[in-house]
């Protein structure tokens, strides 16, 4: 993957910093999940500046947040995804808007009033709740639609690495109550 293991610490770090939980322990056998951790299914939200959707037109439906700038991903994938997943049809006026290579810098957009920024919910806890930003639509991007396990060629061989992509695809599988 070309990230050290040092990198992907920080990340972590950064993660349970931002959402307030611990979601790993160390073990004499390396990490592991918490029952928080367990339960963490981040989902994409759109959202905004309450004072840009109190002046703009109101959002009813996915589609109603073409009326407004949409701020981007840096390879503009989101949007188009989002909209993929909520079965919707391509739409060029997707694909328009700004596009930041820092989500920090998507948020801070989204809260200057610049458009609508689709984000993690765990990244805009603190600033729903603060009221700097707002959710335009209640339609989380469904989180089946939006995550991949990628390995090395071979890699599969390892018993870890078997028995870990053996677990998450029954956790894949599994109904959401049973989770």
């Amino acid at each position: 993957m070309g990230v050290t293991p040092g990198a992907i610490s920080q990340q972590l770090k950064l993660l349970q910093a931002r959402t307030g939980v611990e979601l790993f322990t160390r073990t004499r056998q390396g990490v592991a999940l918490t029952l928080a951790g367990a339960q963490v299914h981040p989902a994409l939200l759109p959202v905004a500046c309450p004072a840009l959707l109190a002046a703009g037109p109101p959002i009813r439906t996915a589609v109603d947040c073409l009326q407004y700038p949409l701020l981007q991903d840096s390879d503009r994938s989101d949007w188009s995804l989002w909209f993929s997943a909520l079965g919707l049809p391509p739409d060029p006026r997707i694909t328009r808007g700004p596009a930041f290579d820092d989500d920090v810098l998507l948020i801070r957009a989204a809260e200057a009033g610049q458009g609508i920024a689709l984000v993690r919910d765990l990244y805009v806890q603190a600033d729903v709740a603060s009221g700097r930003l707002a959710i335009a639509l209640d339609q989380p991007w469904p989180t089946r639609f939006a995550y991949y396990a990628v390995t090395l060629p071979g890699a599969e061989e390892n018993p870890a690495i078997a028995a870990f992509l053996g677990w998450l695809q029954e956790e894949v599988e599994a109904p959401a109550s049973a989770r």
